[in-house]
């Protein structure tokens, strides 16, 4: 082995094995109840978790935290490397007790402090009127101002910036978007919104207690209707040009023949028919989903349009295997298409459900929108890690595109970490010593 090589394989693994401890893993998420001097906590206690040297806070409410009516409460994994670590908890700046971090943990973890005017926590019931040398003097609420989204605002995107700033310093912010549970924060963000009018509370609360807001009472979000005509089937079309979305003939239970996509993006069956040796018939029906409401099925070789509404009706969840759980649902109408089928599939309800995370239920990657799980792709080749897998065919005989694809997911797959690990420390200490060999048989 000649030093060019040894240089090589040196910094490959220099440049590789980063990559693979960089993993993210799964959030532990937490929740409880926090009790002070015996009392309920009074509502916006601070609740802080530090572990790796990072923070990450939330507030309480009716006494509890990390469920409703208070935020939703996790510690992520950024790197994948936290399993087993120690979380240290704060109350109010005081120490609470600690837990061991755990991938996907689910955890009810209840406080119970007590406290007194004069043990330099500002804690219970204490403010800066009634017990100053704790909560220090009092000032007045922090004024909080939102530069984004604006006031009468309209935007083309449901991703929207949350830009705020205050006169003070800020302990912990949080908000609620049309109406709904507080949301811990930090400045800047950007939210999700849904389409139409919407508004936003932001809270901030100082280090003496004192809770502040501001509102933006409507802003409009309006999505880029679908373009028909640009071959590409969007939300709203049946099909554009050639795209129908996976479909073809035999999903309207014809055995030959192909689809048309009508001008205005609907699809047409007009062009499907069965084989002599199947039925004895030829000739389509007429458009499949030209028809009220978009919900008809055309039947094969009926040459008319019938209109049939599904009615789906599901068995309940099986039990957790592999991270995935399954059900059946069936059609009580036996109309023969897929339309509005409820999912079959989900992640276990030990993976936690937080906004815009992935996860994979079978060859299904899912999405948590709205508190629940999501189809949002089906993989030939399989789901891992929130997802999709090159198929195996493809993998024998990939693409440049391909082989990064790949990589990132071996890379990405915790399981594979520890190995990744071992590996990378192998070649390293070989090249090493190999180059040293060679500089001593040089000289």
């Amino acid at each position: 082995m000649d030093r060019k090589t040894i240089f090589t394989t040196y910094l490959v693994a220099v440049l590789v094995c980063p990559l693979a401890s960089a993993a993210p893993g799964i959030p532990h998420q937490f929740y409880g109840s926090v009790y002070i001097n015996n009392t309920p906590a009074p509502d916006y206690t601070v609740i802080k978790a530090i572990i790796d040297g990072d923070e990450y806070s939330t507030i309480t409410k009716n006494g509890l935290y990390g469920q409703k009516p208070a935020p939703i409460f996790y510690i992520p994994d950024p790197d994948g490397n936290r399993e087993g670590k120690t979380i240290q908890f704060y109350i109010g700046g005081r120490s609470a007790g600690n837990y061991t971090f755990k991938n996907a943990g689910y955890t009810e973890l209840n406080f119970s402090i007590t406290t007194y005017c004069g043990d330099t926590y500002c804690l219970g019931d204490e403010t800066c009127s009634s017990c100053p040398e704790d909560c220090g003097t009092c000032t007045n609420p922090p004024q909080v101002i939102i530069y984004s989204p604006e006031e009468n605002a309209v935007y083309n995107t449901t991703n929207i910036p949350l830009i705020v700033a205050s006169d003070q310093e800020i302990e912990i912010w949080w908000y609620s978007l049309n109406s709904g549970g507080a949301v811990v924060f930090t400045p800047n963000t950007t939210i999700i919104v849904e389409e139409g009018e919407n508004q936003i509370f932001v809270f901030a609360k100082n280090y003496q207690g004192m809770v502040g807001s501001d509102v933006v009472l409507n802003f409009t979000v309006e999505l880029p209707q679908p373009e028909c005509g640009n071959n590409i089937r969007e939300e709203g079309e049946e099909c554009d040009g050639t795209d129908f979305g996976g479909l073809t003939c035999s999903s309207y239970g014809y055995d030959s023949g192909n689809l048309l996509c009508l001008d205005n993006c609907v699809i047409s069956t007009e062009r499907c028919y069965n084989s002599a040796a199947s039925s004895g018939q030829t000739g389509g029906g007429t458009g499949s989903s030209g028809m009220s409401g978009g919900s008809g099925f055309a039947p094969a070789g009926s040459g008319r349009i019938s209109t049939c509404t599904p009615n789906w009706t599901c068995s309940e969840w099986s039990e957790c295997i592999g991270n995935l759980q399954t059900r059946k649902c069936t059609d009580a109408n036996n109309c023969g298409t897929g339309e509005g089928k409820p999912e079959e599939t989900r992640p276990c309800p030990s993976t936690p459900c937080i906004e815009g995370s992935r996860a994979c239920a079978g060859p299904n990657v899912m999405e948590c929108r709205g508190g629940s799980w999501t189809k949002i792709e089906t993989c030939p080749g399989g789901c891992a890690g929130g997802e999709c897998v090159a198929p195996e065919e493809e993998a024998q005989n990939p693409s440049a595109e391909a082989e990064t694809a790949q990589t990132g997911l071996v890379i990405l797959d915790p399981s594979a970490l520890p190995w990744v690990a071992v590996i990378c420390g192998i070649i390293i200490v070989l090249a090493v010593y190999l180059g040293f060999r060679k500089l001593k048989i040089r000289y």
